[in-house]
């Protein structure tokens, strides 16, 4: 009866124990740290001149919004909010998990109207829209160690260029 007993409390004692460390690792953060840069696009013209190619500027104050999971919706988990410094670098401690970084101010479903873009020889294609703007500017995967140096680009698009927008009007001249 003895030899029982102690054996029950052997087995409490280590799953306590392992509860514990399973619990202190779930809680544990690690630093992601990164770059994030924009290139603007080259808009017209045949011929690219040396110093017409964009050269990656860092994005200096952005907002960095890290959501749970995998999609940009309204109804996502925010989990923090980042502010690039002057290099546009930015630093975050998280927890392992899977996480979406979405530029705040890149793609904001809630901003983008596709009716401020219509004019008489352009379509949208309203179910590609909602899909481009649900998917995050990146995704990223923290699990158990640190994330460094992490390098993102934005690249602009045209005045005239939308994603999901298809034109079927003349040629310009």
């Amino acid at each position: 009866m003895r030899k029982q007993t102690l054996t029950i409390s052997v087995f409490f004692v280590l799953q306590f124990v392992f509860l514990n460390a399973l619990q202190a690792q779930k809680s544990k953060k690690y630093q992601v740290s990164g770059t994030l840069y924009y290139s603007s696009p080259h808009c017209g013209g045949a011929a690219i001149r040396p110093e017409d190619i964009s050269k990656n500027q860092p994005l200096a104050g952005r907002k960095i919004v890290v959501i749970k999971g995998n999609v940009n919706s309204e109804g996502c988990k925010k989990v923090a909010e980042i502010i690039t410094n002057e290099k546009g670098e930015f630093t975050i401690d998280l927890p392992s998990g899977k996480y979406s970084l979405i530029i705040e101010d890149w793609k904001q479903v809630k901003l983008f109207k596709p009716q401020d873009h219509e004019d008489k020889w352009s379509s949208w294609d309203l179910d590609c829209l909602q899909k481009e703007y649900a998917r995050p500017d990146l995704l990223l995967k923290v699990s158990h160690k640190q994330i460094n140096n992490l390098v993102y680009t934005v690249y602009g698009h045209c005045s005239w260029s939308f994603p999901c927008k298809t034109y079927s009007g003349p040629l310009p001249p």
